[in-house]
């Protein structure tokens, strides 16, 4: 019987070829970022982080066009999210600044108590306001009204609802407001809006 061959040697094989991956352009992972910051909150943040993600994206588009830098996904992504939450964005922000605009421009309507009963044992106070309309546009006020005693404290406050307005017309309207104290001797305007 013959003894069993010996295995031939086998060289060990090769180690692997390690390509290195390009490094990730810092545009396209600043892109991502602000993309997605964009879309949670730019809108309460002006639109700032939408619009940087979309120039940011295009320079990572850019860096990574030549594929010496990685991260072009990141970069569309990032310009995808950047339009994507910019449109809104600009649209809130211009309607809040005409909004702003609007408010300042506005003028400031005019309210005064016109009755006033207290009733100490029911603790309610019965009170009318009268709105002048100051504005150019037909408008509904709500005119916050305290109550107040002789030191000039509040015993209570409330709501009187004036609906309708008409431009440099004046309107009435009554309520009654709930009194926390005894001891009112007057009713305020304290705010109309």
């Amino acid at each position: 019987m013959q003894p069993d061959p010996q295995p031939a040697h086998v060289p060990p094989p090769p180690p692997p070829l390690v390509v290195p991956r390009p490094p990730t352009s810092g545009w396209a992972t600043a892109s991502l970022v602000l993309g997605i910051l964009g879309l949670l909150c730019g809108w309460c943040l002006l639109g700032i982080p939408c619009l940087l993600a979309v120039i940011f994206g295009h320079l990572g588009v850019r860096a990574t066009r030549d594929e010496r830098r990685g991260g072009r996904r990141a970069a569309v992504a990032g310009l995808v999210l950047g339009y994507v939450a910019l449109v809104p964005a600009v649209v809130i922000t211009v309607l809040g600044g005409i909004g702003v605009v609007l408010d300042v421009t506005q003028p400031k309507p005019e309210a005064t108590v016109t009755t006033c009963r207290i009733n100490d044992q029911q603790n309610v106070a019965w009170v009318g306001v009268t709105v002048t309309n100051k504005g150019s546009i037909s408008n509904s006020y709500t005119v916050r009204v305290a109550v107040l005693d002789g030191d000039g404290a509040s015993v209570g406050e409330g709501r009187v609802y004036v609906s309708n307005v008409a431009p440099g017309q004046t309107a009435t309207g009554e309520g009654t407001i709930q009194l926390d104290a005894d001891g009112g001797t007057r009713c305020t305007v304290t705010k109309v809006f």
